[in-house]
């Protein structure tokens, strides 16, 4: 028994008003929303009444047109979230004035958990963020969307930021067959979140070691990970496209002295000299970009091109086989859209790794 998605409502279909609804129209359609409530720089939620639509005014309106950057934490309360949380901590340009971490919730009545919200902003300060580049916000779960749809309209109608969406792979699912709910490597959420987010979109794992292991003295989240050495390992798969440089790019932005680069290539045998000639090109175009990558940041533990033939039946089992034996941590990757009938959809090369990968997944979907 297979479960159909409601069409996602657009921005316009929200701010449409009361009455004014055609007749026929799709039954996915966003109902007025309370608007969200924070505080920007405490955590803790205002007592200003909530009213209005979901919109990128009820986003933006909290920070003042500071944020350029965003980082979106989905926040449940689960282990897992606040791994995300810590994650986005690491990732993040935290010296940069105009990146900041929002917390986001979503509850159906749209009421704030006080404790969720304490617990978050103590994590936050933990990871060695400043709170004035750190917001909790619930939003109400309209009646005929999902947690995912509501998440997925939310993302996407910020369109005058730089979102990172961030939040957790595993969850529950429903088998195709029997209907019968089953625990899946990506949850329904993370599922939906990768297909149909414009964003990129970060998918985290479960942690490799205990809480307390990446903990210095004084309870700071270390930047570690995988081989428990201080700085991360980072891969990115890239091709001669144009969206693969964009996944470059975001790659590039979350490096940190003592981290690792990797711009990994999958090689295909040459089919003519054109083909070799196109390879060519990339391995000196890449080779170039991370030699300058290398000069730029200081300290960067080590930063190359390093291509690999392919030698599984796809492409994701070789990136899968590779990351796995270098101890990757994240690995950053792009999906080209598969046509405007299935607009935002993922590839399968990168749903593969996604729900296959041990280290943590980032999609790039459009160039920003």
């Amino acid at each position: 028994m297979s479960m159909r998605r409601s069409s996602m409502p657009t921005l316009e279909q929200q701010r449409r008003p009361a009455g004014s609804q055609r007749r026929n129209s799709l039954p996915g359609r966003l109902e007025p929303v309370r608007r969200p409530s924070c505080t920007f720089g405490t955590g803790r939620p205002t007592s200003a009444p909530r009213t209005g639509f979901l919109s990128e005014k009820d986003f933006l309106s909290p920070f003042s047109g500071a944020a350029e950057v965003m980082w979106i934490v989905a926040m449940d309360g689960s282990h897992l979230s606040y791994r995300c949380l810590r994650l986005a901590s690491m990732l993040m340009d935290v010296d940069n004035a105009s990146h900041h971490i929002l917390a986001l919730n979503i509850s159906e009545g749209g009421k704030t958990n006080s404790l969720l919200a304490s617990n978050t902003q103590e994590e936050v300060r933990k990871c060695g963020v400043s709170m004035q580049k750190f917001a909790f916000k619930t939003i109400g779960q309209p009646e005929k969307l999902s947690v995912a749809q509501t998440l997925v309209a939310y993302v996407n109608n910020c369109s005058d930021l730089k979102v990172r969406l961030v939040l957790g792979a595993q969850g529950m699912r429903y088998d195709d067959i029997t209907g019968v709910p089953v625990m899946d490597h990506i949850g329904s959420v993370a599922g939906e979140c990768m297909e149909r987010v414009k964003a990129p979109v970060i998918v985290v794992k479960q942690p490799w070691r205990e809480l307390e292991g990446q903990r210095n003295p004084l309870g700071r989240v270390q930047r570690c990970g995988r081989n428990g050495k201080p700085g991360l390992n980072l891969f990115v798969c890239v091709d001669d496209s144009g969206l693969s440089q964009q996944a470059f790019n975001v790659a590039s932005k979350m490096l940190r002295p003592g981290d690792s680069l990797v711009a990994l290539h999958v090689r295909r045998p040459p089919r003519d000299s054109y083909s070799q000639e196109r390879e060519n090109k990339l391995r000196d175009s890449y080779t170039q970009s991370c030699s300058q990558l290398q000069n730029t940041i200081k300290g960067l533990e080590s930063c190359k091109y390093i291509e690999v033939p392919r030698t599984n039946n796809s492409i994701g089992e070789d990136i899968l086989e590779f990351t796995d034996v270098n101890m990757a941590d994240v690995i950053i990757m792009s999906s080209e859209e598969l046509g405007s009938s299935r607009s935002q959809q993922l590839g399968s090369v990168s749903l593969f790794v996604a729900k296959h990968a041990k280290p943590h997944v980032c999609i790039i979907k459009h160039a920003e």
